[in-house]
């Protein structure tokens, strides 16, 4: 009965956490996820362990905490591996891989996307597949490695499209849009940001449009076209 007083216990912290997340106080969250981890620590259920620990780097993600977060997800990382689970593993990975890009550890960042694309393969997991290969086409762009960008962007596009991932499919697509830019080829730019723009527009992206949006006027202005640079026209 102790043992799942315990467990309940700690649950509830992770239940607290998640709300105050959700609701930005994400300083209340971390608190009540530390709390949880102890918890677990001292109770041995590794599992959860885990867990909490991803969930206290996402925290860290969102105060820009970058070397805590990076720290905090490795021990999450080494704990999925001793337990075999390989769903923690590889979102540990690409979490990881997202950081260290941010943090301008783009070979390391490199690694992590490899080995999650190698393992989200083997686990027919198509979705986190796609996350990976965005990942490594974002650190081949930030090191001016356009050639070798397009492709995986590419790729990227096709799988979210065929999972109905349309958020992602549009990401990418706005990705595919800057590069082109950068190569001088405005037309394709314009074309894979509008297609962007109009599955943004499809599922309610505000942010999501604005960003294109900005985008889709720097383009029409190095085509000289102005007026189309305008929002809205």
């Amino acid at each position: 009965e102790r043992h799942q007083f315990i467990h309940l216990q700690a649950e509830v912290l992770l239940g607290y956490g998640a709300i105050c997340r959700v609701q930005g106080e994400i300083r209340k969250s971390l608190k009540h996820h530390r709390k949880a981890l102890q918890i677990n620590e001292h109770s041995g259920n590794r599992f959860q362990e885990a867990i909490t620990l991803g969930l206290i780097a996402n925290s860290l993600v969102d105060l820009s905490e970058w070397d805590q977060a990076l720290q905090t997800y490795h021990k999450s990382l080494r704990v999925n591996q001793d337990l075999g689970n390989r769903h923690g593993e590889l979102s540990n990975l690409v979490n990881m891989a997202s950081v260290q890009q941010r943090m301008g550890l783009f070979q390391a960042a490199l690694q992590s996307s490899r080995m999650a694309m190698e393992l989200s393969i083997e686990m027919n997991d198509r979705a986190s597949e796609a996350q990976a290969m965005e990942h490594i086409a974002n650190v081949h762009y930030s090191l001016g490695e356009i050639d070798q960008a397009a492709p995986l962007y590419q790729q990227a596009i096709a799988i979210n499209r065929s999972i109905n991932r349309r958020f992602s499919e549009a990401t990418n697509l706005g990705n595919m849009g800057n590069l082109y830019m950068d190569k001088g080829l405005n037309r394709k730019a314009i074309e894979c940001l509008e297609e962007a723009l109009a599955i943004h527009k499809d599922i309610g992206s505000k942010s999501g449009q604005a960003l294109v949006i900005g985008n889709l006027g720097i383009a029409w202005e190095y085509l000289g076209e102005t007026d189309k640079a305008e929002p809205g026209t």
